[in-house]
Parts: structure tokens; sequence; C-alpha cells
């Protein structure tokens, strides 16, 4: 495990976070690019690290990471309305959550 505090930032699914928003839920996306295969909702991510053995201290809301330069959705419009209007409140990227926890003892 480590001491003192441990600063957790993990991609988060919009839609499981907003239709549970207390119910922790992870989607399987087996077929993506980037490789990353489970993808939980924000309770999902605070329960992976209470199972850990963490106490959640603080935690942000949904942020996106801007793609860069040479990622392949760079600089393309979304054609979803859900997405359109998700990049309007969190821009443009994938979601991600950071929570802020320490080791319990």
């Amino acid at each position: 495990m480590c001491r003192g505090h441990l600063m957790s930032v993990d991609q988060i699914d919009l839609r499981l976070s907003l239709l549970s928003p207390r119910r922790p839920l992870v989607r399987l996306d087996a077929q993506s690019r980037l490789m990353h295969w489970w993808v939980p909702n924000a309770a999902g991510h605070r329960r992976m690290l209470r199972s850990a053995g963490f106490a959640i201290e603080r935690a942000t809301g949904p942020h996106a990471v801007r793609y860069g330069r040479s990622h392949a959705g760079h600089g393309a419009r979304p054609s979803n309305p859900f997405k359109a209007a998700r990049e309007l409140v969190a821009g443009r990227g994938p979601l991600h959550q950071a929570v802020l926890a320490r080791p319990v003892l």
C-alpha cells in the first residue's frame, strides 16, 4: 500500500455517473482504441479505492483531459448531440475524476 496520501485520477463514464450517481457501476469497453477496457462511473471509481483500503478525503467533479494534437479525435466535432452537450459542460477529451485518499490503518 502507501503511506500518507494517494491521488487517483481515472477516466469515468459520464452517462453512468449521471444515471446512477450513487451506485458504483462500470462499463466494459473491450473495443477501445485507447486500450482502456474498464470505465467506471464516479461512484465506481471511489468504491474501487475504498475496496483497496483507502478512505476518501476529497473528489473532484468530472473534468476533461484535453486530446493532444496526435490523437485521432483532435479537431473533430462531435456528431452525437449528447457528446456535443458534454463538451459544452466539461470540455473536449475523456472525462476524468481525481480523488484524494489516505490508507485506512
